[in-house]
C-alpha cells in the first residue's frame, strides 16, 4: 500500500522551513516520508539513518537540529522521533 502525507502550501511561509539549510530541508521532507510509511509511528535514530542514508552519527544530528528547531517532537521515553504535530 502506498503511503502520503499532506504538505500544506503554508509551509513556503514558515520561517522555520525556509531557513532551513539545504541539506536539512531535505531530511525534513525525508523524515516526514518515513514516518508516512512507518504508519506515523516515533522512528529510531537507528532506522532514520538506514532510511535517509546516512551515518547514525549524522542521523541523529539532524534529528537533533530538526527537534531543536520545533519540526520535529522526541519521545523522551524511547528516544524516538516523528514530525512535530503529525497526528494533529
Amino acid at each position: 500500500m502506498k503511503s502520503w502525507f499532506r504538505l500544506y502550501a503554508e509551509v513556503v511561509d514558515d520561517p522555520k522551513v525556509q531557513k532551513l539549510s539545504a541539506e536539512l530541508f531535505k531530511a525534513w521532507v525525508n523524515f516526514m516520508c518515513l514516518t508516512a510509511r512507518n504508519n506515523g509511528r516515533f522512528i529510531s535514530v537507528s532506522d532514520t539513518a538506514f532510511g535517509l542514508r546516512i551515518s547514525e552519527d549524522n542521523a541523529r544530528f539532524i534529528l537533533t537540529e530538526l527537534t531543536t528547531l520545533g519540526l520535529l517532537e522526541m519521545n523522551a521515553k524511547s528516544l524516538m522521533y516523528r514530525p512535530h504535530n503529525w497526528t494533529g
